[in-house]
């Protein structure tokens, strides 16, 4: 990331999927902009969350 920020000077960055500090955390101490969108697993991890809890709040009586 490093060699791609140093060699093009984006303006900004972005991302489909997670953005983990140890390979954006450069990018981040250059003051360049991520945007980043979550991938496809990301939004149905979530609705499966969501869903357990739905689930777990139902069967706690909550």
């Amino acid at each position: 990331m490093k060699k791609i920020v140093d060699t093009l000077e984006p303006t900004g960055i972005c991302v489909y999927g997670p953005t983990p500090d140890v390979i954006f955390d450069y990018v981040k101490t250059k003051g360049i902009s991520i945007y980043q969108y979550d991938s496809y697993t990301m939004k149905e991890n979530e609705k499966d969350r969501t869903r357990r809890l739905s689930e777990n709040n139902r069967d706690e009586g909550v």
